[in-house]
């Protein structure tokens, strides 16, 4: 069986605008080879891991046209959030519908808005997460990106030893550093790029809510259905996962 893929569509593309409106995200925009990066993040990995373990979850006024651009998808893989409440309690509530349905295994959190030129390289990245994670589930892998300047705007990883082929030991990370610190990061080929994708066991990453955000998960497992995420999901405090969870 594989592993289950959750893409991530929900944000509004502020950093897009004026291309990217409120009503038609960047995202959805056909910007591509007439395609959206939307669809181009589904295209990559719907053969390798199969249609049927595809998720995309996205903020419920989108869902429309993500049935439109993405006719493939299952209609019950389309994920609605009934309001914005910043990435953590988007992945949570993922996680916990997963768990609910009764899936066990690894999962890969994809975003929605990236272009990529070397795609079967990443398929085998996260063919290689998800055989890591397989046989140590309460581990997590992130995907580090060679970096190709000192670009300070962005999130690096610190990486150790290598233990597997391609494979490092995870030492740390710096987001948006300083210019002259991140020449010398950069200059020291210790660090990647953090694109911010990562496979990990669902187990695994719902004892991390356990963990450091319980009130969070409390509510999450009280949505069993459309009417209790409605009324639930907008009480949800507004949190990234980086800060909520990842930097704990």
């Amino acid at each position: 069986r594989r592993m289950k893929i959750l893409i991530f569509a929900g944000g509004s593309g502020t950093r897009f605008w004026p291309l990217s409106k409120q009503s038609y995200p960047k995202q959805f925009k056909k910007i591509f080879d007439g395609k959206s990066t939307l669809q181009l993040a589904v295209e990559r990995v719907e053969k390798p891991f199969g249609i049927e373990n595809v998720y995309i979850s996205v903020n419920e006024k989108y869902v429309p046209l993500v049935k439109e651009q993405l006719p493939q998808v299952l209609e019950s893989n389309i994920v609605g959030e009934p309001a914005k409440r910043n990435v953590a309690p988007a992945i949570g509530y993922n996680l916990v519908r997963l768990k609910q349905e009764g899936y066990e295994g690894p999962i890969a959190i994809l975003w929605a808005d990236h272009l990529m030129g070397n795609v079967q390289n990443f398929i085998d990245v996260l063919k290689k997460g998800e055989e890591l994670i397989s046989k140590n589930p309460k581990k997590m892998v992130f995907v580090g990106e060679k970096p190709r300047y000192a670009e300070n705007n962005l999130g690096w990883i610190n990486f150790g030893k290598e233990t597997n082929p391609g494979v490092h030991e995870f030492v740390g990370w710096h987001y948006k550093p300083p210019v002259d610190k991140c020449k010398k990061m950069f200059e020291s080929g210790e660090w990647f790029w953090n694109p911010g994708y990562f496979v990990t066991h669902i187990d695994f990453a719902i004892d991390l809510y356990k963990k450091y955000a319980p009130e969070m998960l409390g509510k999450l497992n009280n949505i069993k259905d459309k009417k209790t995420l409605n009324e639930i999901y907008p009480t949800l405090e507004s949190v990234s996962f980086d800060k909520k969870i990842l930097e704990k």
